[in-house]
């Protein structure tokens, strides 16, 4: 439980920054699908090492981030539209990428599965997420940025008289919740060893659901 669960925790946690901010990343489960399809695809077909497709993977997941974050702040589009439009546009790309079929990981090197590991009893990749989860909290509980966050979220207009770009840390948001999207991602390429279009979207009303019934929804 603690294993297949660790990648729902994962992406609530990533879909809750924005939240905090008063916007919402639905494109989490439609990227996730994309990247643990190319890290799959990537390592199995295109044979590259995974420690550099662990890197691109992550740029990746910042990179639509930083669409999200841009469309919103600087284009102006809701996040609400934004963020499904894109969601919708890398899950084509993941339907393009694959013709529809699977990408088999039967190539996965053993030090890359070895993320779907144990420690004792206790899976890696639960360990993983409550180190990122750990630090997420860090972040916005104790951190300048974290408070701009939460600030942004009650009352965008009066966070901005006070000085604080909202254009500046919504962006930040979004990028920081596509790289942790692109970690889960990693953690379902390393879990279920397979690439496939199905897997990715069926998490997000979990997703949302985690976030928005945790303790972020007392402070928003």
């Amino acid at each position: 439980i603690l294993n297949y669960q660790a990648i729902v925790v994962l992406l609530a946690i990533a879909v809750t920054i924005p939240i905090a901010a008063g916007h919402f990343d639905l494109s989490a489960g439609y990227s996730s699908c994309l990247l643990h399809i190319l890290t799959v695809g990537l390592i199995c077909q295109q044979g590259l090492p995974w420690p550099v497709v662990v890197m691109i993977i992550l740029v990746c997941g910042a990179l639509i981030g930083l669409i999200n974050g841009i469309l919103i702040t600087r284009i102006g589009i809701h996040s609400f539209i934004a963020t499904l439009g894109v969601g919708y546009v890398v899950y084509g790309i993941a339907y393009w990428y694959t013709d529809g079929k699977q990408v088999l990981g039967s190539g996965l090197p053993q030090a890359f599965l070895s993320i779907n590991s144990t420690w004792g009893i206790i899976p890696t990749t639960f360990i993983i997420t409550m180190m990122i989860a750990i630090i997420v909290y860090i972040c916005m509980e104790f951190l300048p940025a974290g408070r701009c966050l939460y600030f942004l979220g009650s009352n965008e207009k009066a966070a901005n008289l006070t000085g604080i770009s909202s254009k500046k840390y919504m962006l930040l948001a979004f990028v920081c919740s596509g790289v942790i999207v692109a970690m889960a991602s990693i953690m379902m390429a390393s879990v279920f060893r397979v690439g496939q279009t199905s897997v990715g979207p069926n998490y997000l009303m979990n997703s949302f659901a985690g976030a928005l019934m945790s303790s972020v929804a007392l402070f928003f």
